[in-house]
């Protein structure tokens, strides 16, 4: 008896050891990416991915601040975004049985929608190449708050609604929540099954994925479904949703399950041989120009490794899964707070594992002290005022407060002579030349300002863009109101904030964005809403 409790206590040990021995030596670097993060809070799981396997897996920080649980590998996180490429799968698996084609056009499943579903196919949902304008835009548009319930069914009568696109199909690239979300509703129509109910059965199961579906009931239970957070400024509040959408986002799934799907893009389990390919085959515009996007994956470097990514944010949660394939090697970072960063974070971890220097957002270049680079009130001086981008249909102020130059309300610090960058986001560049001041976010195309004048407004002047004014598309009316020297907006009678001159005729509302008003002798007759993912929105004075 004692010799088999004495061997049955050593094989504990040895396994004990053994498990020990399975941490890598990289661990503690990686644990001290999120050393910011106190236990007490919201937190992350991460997932490091080697050959298939899942090589080092920790939770951090709580799941739930209520009953004090703890985020495990285990803990089910909303990843947003990271959604699309299982929405992407469908849609090729669907095509692979022969059951569409990706250059089908939107007006063959969908034809209740105008004219221009004609010269729009799946493929160009698929690269937000499409021109459809982003619904969660055009909802917030509409005057709904963020706890405002809405259905499937009201997103497609507010998408059927819009008369025109952001821009023509195919000439450029504009994300997109609306063109992933009416892939869903293809599969629902193309199979007979729900997106949710198709992912299980051709994604999920056959790989094993658990704790992994698309949630589309929100009366749903998740068994160790981690909660999401929002800072404040006295600690955190819960920040979830009792939306339903999907195929835009609302995948949940798990650290250990997100592996199976990494080590699918080699062994194809789901999938043809060419399903990888397939995925990863990237966009080209009307113009020829090949894009990094391709199917619910960005395909691009970092320090100078090739590398398939895609992020998510949506209220509390943020999600980053990135693979190298060249070197077999994937990351997986789920948080449940707002601020997680989880892209940042999976950067840094590849840092970690591929020997670089850690990456941090709060890190500041150091400043050159060549006497070129040195930052006088005077020098300064010559940066200062306002700047107007015609795309983006949106200006930005140069400011000096105690003797530091200010970007609207991001301070800067010079790196070079003309040149700065963010304090707060030290990856984004400002620079100055002649009347130009250039915005470089990493990855992206650079952002072109050029310096005007503000007009000036009288109290008189800005009666006349004052009315309420109606879009048929969002069938909503905006009231400005003149008040003391300010144009207010409100919306289904909520006061929003003030209209901000920018160019002529040209107005900046801080929540809804930029108002281009139309002008008929001196008299405004109506005006035309660009906000973010939304362009060319046009309302009339009533």
């Amino acid at each position: 008896m004692m010799k088999h409790l004495f061997n049955a206590l050593l094989a504990i040990i040895l396994i004990s050891c053994t498990e020990q021995q399975r941490i890598p030596e990289y661990a503690e670097k990686v644990d001290n990416v999120f050393s910011d993060w106190k236990p007490t809070e919201p937190g992350a799981a991460i997932g490091i991915y080697r050959g298939g396997k899942l090589e080092y897996a920790k939770g951090y920080g709580m799941a739930n601040m209520d009953y004090g649980i703890a985020n495990t590998t285990n803990s089910v996180f909303r990843i947003a975004s990271t959604s699309k490429q299982f929405t992407a799968a469908c849609i090729i698996l669907l095509a692979e049985q022969g059951q569409l084609s990706l250059d089908n056009p939107l007006s063959k499943f969908f034809p209740e929608f105008p004219d221009y579903a004609k010269d729009i196919s799946l493929r160009h949902l698929l690269n937000h190449t499409s021109g459809i304008r982003d619904y969660l835009q055009l909802v917030y548009l509409a005057g709904f708050d963020d706890d405002d319930f809405y259905t499937d069914e009201e997103v497609m009568n507010l998408l059927v609604k819009q008369k025109n696109l952001n821009f023509a199909t195919g000439d450029e690239f504009l994300y997109s929540n609306s063109g992933y979300w009416l892939l869903g509703q293809v599969v629902l129509k193309v199979s007979g099954t729900t997106l949710a109910e198709f992912a299980e059965q051709n994604i999920f199961k056959p790989l094993q994925m658990k704790n992994t579906h698309f949630h589309d009931n929100n009366s749903m239970i998740v068994p160790n479904r981690a909660s999401g957070y929002t800072p404040t400024d006295d600690g955190f509040e819960i920040s979830m949703t009792q939306l339903e959408m999907i195929g835009d986002g609302g995948v949940f799934t798990t650290i250990e399950d997100l592996g199976k799907w990494v080590d699918n893009f080699s062994t194809h389990t789901v999938g043809s041989q060419e399903f990888t390919q397939k995925m990863q085959t990237k966009a080209i515009l009307n113009n020829g120009d090949t894009l990094d996007y391709a199917l619910g994956l960005n395909i691009t470097k970092y320090n100078d490794k090739p590398v398939v990514r895609h992020g998510g944010a949506f209220v509390g949660y943020r999600a980053e899964l990135m693979r190298f394939p060249e070197e077999n090697i994937a990351i997986a970072v789920l948080t449940n707070r707002s601020d997680g960063q989880a892209g940042q974070h999976a950067n840094q971890i590849a840092d970690v594992l591929f020997d670089k220097p850690k990456t941090s957002v709060d890190k500041i270049e150091p400043q050159k002290t060549s006497e070129d680079y040195v930052t006088t009130p005077e020098k300064l001086a010559h940066y200062v005022g306002s700047y107007w981008n015609d795309t983006l249909m949106k200006g930005n102020k140069v400011s000096i407060k105690n003797d530091t130059l200010y970007l609207d309300n991001n301070r800067l610090v010079a790196i070079e002579s003309g040149q700065f960058s963010l304090v707060k986001y030290p990856k984004i560049k400002v620079s100055f030349r002649d009347d130009r001041m250039t915005i470089q976010f990493p990855g992206r195309d650079p952002q072109i300002y050029t310096a005007y004048e503000l007009p000036i407004y009288t109290a008189s002047d800005l009666n006349t863009f004052a009315g309420s004014y109606y879009s048929e598309e969002l069938q909503v009316s905006y009231l400005l109101q003149l008040q003391g020297k300010e144009l207010l907006l409100y919306i289904n009678g909520k006061k929003i904030s003030p209209l901000v001159s920018g160019k002529e005729n040209i107005f900046v509302n801080d929540a809804m964005g930029t108002f281009e008003f139309i002008r008929t002798k001196n008299k405004s007759t109506g005006f035309i809403l660009t906000s973010g993912r939304v362009k060319n929105l046009l309302f009339k004075k009533e």
